[in-house]
Parts: structure tokens; C-alpha cells; sequence
């Protein structure tokens, strides 16, 4: 039987998946216009979390973007569209 999952459990990898969820949520948000049913929104998460300045979805999702770029340079998604 194979393992094809996987396991994340250093505070680093878990910070990145955070952070790769918070940017895949607003990315979403921006390409389709869906929002998140639960919970706090992706927006308030990055301002609170990340310290992201915009007031737009747009805006943030850059900031994101940037910063996981900025803090993670081997870790960057391959294949992003915008």
C-alpha cells in the first residue's frame, strides 16, 4: 500500500502552509468572487497576521505574494497565475 501523504511538523513548514492558505483563500476570493462560509475572513487574517497595510483583497493577495516570496524564495508556487 502506498503513502502518498505527507507531514508537516516543523513551526517553519507550518507557518508556510499557513500562509499558502491564507494567499490560495484570497486568490479565490479575487479570481472568482467566491467567499469563505467560516470563520473570519482571508482579508482580516492577513492584516492581523502578516501585518498586510492594503484594504482590498487585490491589494493584500499582492502583499502576500510578496512576502512568501520575500520569506520563503525555495518555496515559491510554480505556475501562479494572475
Amino acid at each position: 500500500m502506498a503513502d502518498d501523504g505527507f507531514i508537516i511538523d516543523t513551526p517553519e513548514g507550518i507557518a508556510l502552509y499557513r500562509l499558502l492558505a491564507v494567499t490560495s483563500a484570497l486568490r479565490i476570493e479575487v479570481g472568482t468572487g467566491m467567499k469563505m462560509s467560516r470563520g473570519v475572513s482571508p482579508l482580516k487574517i492577513a492584516q492581523q497576521e502578516y501585518g498586510v497595510t492594503s484594504r482590498t483583497k487585490k491589494g493584500a493577495l499582492a502583499e502576500l505574494e510578496a512576502l512568501r516570496d520575500q520569506s520563503y524564495p525555495d518555496n515559491q508556487e510554480q505556475g501562479t497565475q494572475q
